[in-house]
């Protein structure tokens, strides 16, 4: 028996089914085959001739074809089938009208393959998608098998984990079953069509159809088509601002009255406020009130319906309190005065006027809310600070673990035994290039991804700890955002980072310290390609709802399937929590909960704390107003604050004004040659510009002091002499002296472990150039 199904599965692998002309194929729709109105008996003769068990199914399965309208068999298929009708094996129930073993459904699955291999029924994606039948690469090779063979190698060539990997061959036979062409016809409509029957159009799709996107186009069989893939058409765009208000169902002549008013106030707002506004002002105001009372013929409420609805709005539909209600009546509220003052130029908004009837009581105790909210802030920053040195610690470790694992699997090789946990884990490896996986009987391990992750959050951390940029900001940094800087007078190269506009449209240049370079560098190193450049992908912003152009984004999810993807918002969290399970870090008994946004908080006070004015800081974090950075600032006097503005204002007062313009050509020079003189025995200075030094340039003491490692042998000096001058005050009871000696030599001694470290991080860091921009000549 076993040697008869070998015969004939080598027959039919022989003698594939030719339905279309491979070279002369249409690349849009495609005919059906020559059988597709022919007789079952006709039909039934052909399936014989490739498998001679589907004889009984496939009649059975003609017959109840057959007694549905239809000149052919696919008009039949679609007027007897239902696209979300029974899924799994009871869809044959209709057919059979009874519940069939595995073994019994199995045969007719075999003949529905060969209907379908006939080209005689096209069944539908959504139809396809809801029965996972696994026969669908059968399906393929019966078109054409000679390029389904490459299309199936090139598959087996990215090392896919086993179930993506079967479900790819699905995803590209059911590509074949439903056009009616062969793998290597398949076009870009073809597959975005199948994305789109998936999705809905509104998610990105799976994995496995990206993997065949980029397989099509490896082979060179998509090479005139132009489309990008993935995710481009399966995200939410901008809605309009009819579209926001139609999804809630209002009504003429309100509708067209809130799509204009929304429409006037769309230049001053990004997309995310646009649609904040029309949830508050449509969704909850308005829909709620005509659902409520009924459709009024404008928007005069009376004073009972105002009242209802105000105490509606606190709470939300499962009875808890709804926390933002101020600002839902807030934006309600700007409507009637926005429509009252327009009226006064514009007739149209005249008819619309009504009466206020939200009042400063309703909204009272909104800054009450934010102090407090300011100061839950404060008592969690002072609460994560001290242990974040403890997160960066477990970031480093675990990246270190995962970086010696996956060498040592590699080092071992496909089929070897690695030593986990005190257990011993096979070790799986496709080919050379694909992931490695580990694996024992009932539990499995990812490698390559578990050591992906480590790296991505430990960079994360690093890059966020050290700059205080925003989790956006992080994400759109690119290879471009690392600019040079030359001091005139000294030659010295400094990098700065630039920060692209975001959630106030500042943009800045930040100085990258030694630390935060050594991990972009880490980051370009790993994301750049074999062509050695960090290669060009979109990003989508869940925020505007729209696509950047192709940048070289650093942030860059490994590429899977020969898919680049830039890394989300939500994936960077989900990988801190991760981290922080792990770690185990609690405070006051409890386990430490910390957000991207927490870094930046941690970032502003410690600098605040370390005497870095705040006009400083509010440049350095981007924001609008100094009062922003203030509330930041979780251990800083509020004294201080206070008396600083008090002063900036009397200086403001007193000093010519003059002084307050563009600085001349003059001023720049003597604010370079600032930092020229911050260059000291051991270092270099960090002090902020016309900043006092605060240690009387007593510089080993300094917090400030950047430490340059060609200087550890005269460090190495001073910490001798120390000890020498310490003995020698303990001698002659000097005490007031050893306790001031200590003091230095505990702060020198932390110098030169800064470094060594420094030292390290060189002699492991990848040396890269500078990017530079091309210059076309037009």
């Amino acid at each position: 028996m076993t040697t008869e199904v070998s015969h004939r599965r080598a027959t039919r692998r022989a003698t594939p089914l030719q339905l279309h002309a491979v070279e002369d194929a249409p690349a849009g729709e495609v005919s059906f085959g020559e059988l597709a109105s022919a007789p079952s008996e006709k039909i039934i003769e052909a399936i014989c001739s490739h498998n001679q068990e589907a004889r009984p199914a496939a009649a059975k399965l003609l017959d109840f074809l057959a007694s549905h309208d239809g000149e052919t068999w696919h008009e039949r298929w679609l007027n007897a089938v239902e696209e979300s009708g029974p899924t799994g094996r009871s869809w044959l129930f209709p057919i059979v009208h009874r519940d069939l073993e595995p073994w019994e459904a199995g045969r007719y699955h075999a003949a529905l393959r060969w209907l379908v291999s006939l080209d005689l029924v096209r069944p539908s994606y959504v139809w396809m998608n809801r029965r996972r039948l696994q026969f669908w690469p059968a399906i393929g090779r019966d078109r054409d098998d000679t390029t389904w063979d490459l299309f199936e190698a090139r598959v087996a060539a990215l090392g896919l984990v086993p179930q993506t990997h079967a479900r790819a061959l699905i995803t590209g036979g059911q590509l074949v079953a439903h056009t009616g062409k062969p793998i290597h016809q398949i076009t870009a409509e073809d597959v975005l069509t199948m994305a789109r029957a998936y999705n809905d159009g509104r998610t990105v799709t799976s994995k496995q159809l990206a993997s065949v996107w980029h397989v099509l186009r490896g082979l060179g069989w998509l090479r005139s088509d132009s489309v990008r893939f993935p995710g481009r058409v399966h995200r939410v765009g901008r809605k309009t601002c009819e579209q926001l208000v139609d999804q809630h169902g209002i009504a003429e002549p309100q509708r067209s009255v809130l799509i204009r008013y929304l429409k006037a106030r769309q230049p001053s707002l990004d997309y995310t406020s646009m649609n904040g506004v029309a949830q508050c002002l449509v969704a909850l105001f308005w829909a709620d009130v005509v659902n409520s009372y009924g459709q009024p013929a404008g928007f005069d409420l009376t004073p009972e319906q105002g009242e209802n609805w105000k105490e509606r709005i606190k709470v939300l539909s499962d009875g808890t309190p709804r926390r933002n209600y101020r600002k839902v009546m807030n934006t309600v509220a700007a409507f009637y005065s926005d429509v009252a003052l327009w009226a006064q130029q514009d007739a149209y908004w005249a008819q619309w006027v009504a009466p206020q009837f939200i009042y400063d009581r309703d909204t009272a105790g909104g800054t009450k809310e934010r102090r407090r909210t300011i100061s839950e802030q404060h008592h969690k920053i002072r609460q994560l600070a001290p242990v974040l040195p403890q997160l960066v610690t477990a970031a480093e470790t675990e990246l270190a673990r995962a970086r010696d694992q996956l060498a040592e699997a590699a080092a071992l090789g496909n089929g070897a035994y690695l030593t986990l946990d005190g257990h011993e884990w096979e070790i799986v490896q496709v080919s050379p290039h694909s992931p490695i996986r580990v694996r024992r009987p009932g539990q499995e391990k990812h490698l390559t991804d578990k050591e992906d992750a480590a790296f991505w959050i430990w960079a994360a951390v690093e890059v966020l700890r050290h700059s205080g940029i925003r989790i956006e900001e992080l994400l759109e940094l690119t290879h471009l955002s690392l600019q040079p800087y030359t001091v005139p007078q000294t030659g010295e190269v400094v990098p700065l980072l630039h920060i692209a506009p975001s959630k106030s449209d500042e943009e800045r240049l930040l100085v990258a310290g030694p630390e935060l370079a050594h991990v972009l560098a880490e980051v370009i190193a790993r994301v750049r390609g074999s062509d050695g450049r960090v290669p060009l992908v979109q990003r989508y912003d869940p925020y505007e709802k729209i696509w950047s152009d192709p940048l070289p984004f650093l942030f860059q999810g490994r590429q899977r399937g020969g898919v680049a993807r830039v890394t989300s918002p939500g994936a960077i969290r989900a990988l801190l929590n991760n981290l922080l399970s792990r770690a185990d870090i609690q405070v006051a008994g409890r386990p430490v909960r910390l957000t991207p946004h927490d870094f930046r908080r941690i970032f502003a006070t410690d600098a605040l704390a370390s005497g870095m004015p705040p006009h400083i800081i509010q440049q350095l974090m981007g924001h609008k107003s100094i009062v922003t950075t203030q509330g930041y600032a979780a251990v800083y006097p509020q004294h201080v604050i206070r008396e600083h503005r008090s002063f900036i204002a009397r200086r403001r007062q007193t000093r010519p004004s003059d002084e307050y313009r563009e600085p001349t050509p003059e001023e720049w020079d003597e604010f370079e040659r600032h930092f020229v003189t911050r260059r000291v025995e051991l270092g270099t200075c960090g002090r902020a510009y016309g900043s006092p030094c605060i240690h009387e340039h007593a510089c080993i003491r300094c917090s400030l002091l950047r430490p340059d490692p060609a200087q550890k042998e005269r460090l190495t000096t001073i910490i001798g002499n120390l000890h020498d001058r310490i003995k020698e005050a303990e001698t002659n009871g000097w005490l007031g002296e050893v306790e001031g000696l200590q003091t230095s030599l505990a702060a020198a001694e932390s110098k030169l472990d800064q470094m060594h470290k420094i030292d390290t991080r060189r002699a492991t860091a990848t040396r890269l150039p500078m990017p530079t921009t091309r210059v076309e000549n037009r």
